[in-house]
């Protein structure tokens, strides 16, 4: 059996303006997770998290204006925003039976800020 929790890249910057409280509550969201995972591992119940980034959602799709979700694109070293494909990965009893207490970046490389702010375009090394 698995359990998969949804963490935030925002636990690594600490949010955008005003978010705070989110970023906090998601950083509790991985601690939680590895905590289960030790308490539920003698009941074969694995649990892991994922920390997704920029993700197309419905909401997303609604409500943030193409040239916004251009911007935000453009700072992931994959140019796009993630899928739900982490969490069929944690789903599967075959490839992930020993994997627990883990939290899983799913963000396309945007964990690495540092790549966005020196230039480093992903594909071709270094902007000029």
């Amino acid at each position: 059996m698995s359990m998969a929790n949804t963490s935030s890249t925002a636990v690594l910057s600490g949010g955008g303006a005003g978010s705070v409280p989110y970023a906090c509550s998601k950083a509790s969201v991985e601690m939680l997770t590895r905590g289960l995972a030790n308490e539920l591992a003698e009941h074969n119940i694995r649990v892991n998290a994922v920390r997704p980034g920029l993700t197309l959602t419905p909401l997303h799709q609604q409500l943030t204006p193409p040239k916004v979700m251009e911007k935000m694109t453009a700072t992931i070293v994959m140019r796009r925003p993630a899928s739900a494909g982490a969490y069929l990965y944690l789903a599967s009893e075959k490839l992930v039976s020993f994997v627990t207490g883990s939290v899983i970046a799913f963000d396309g490389g945007g964990h690495n800020p540092h790549w966005a702010t020196a230039g480093y375009t992903g594909r071709s090394g270094y902007a000029g």
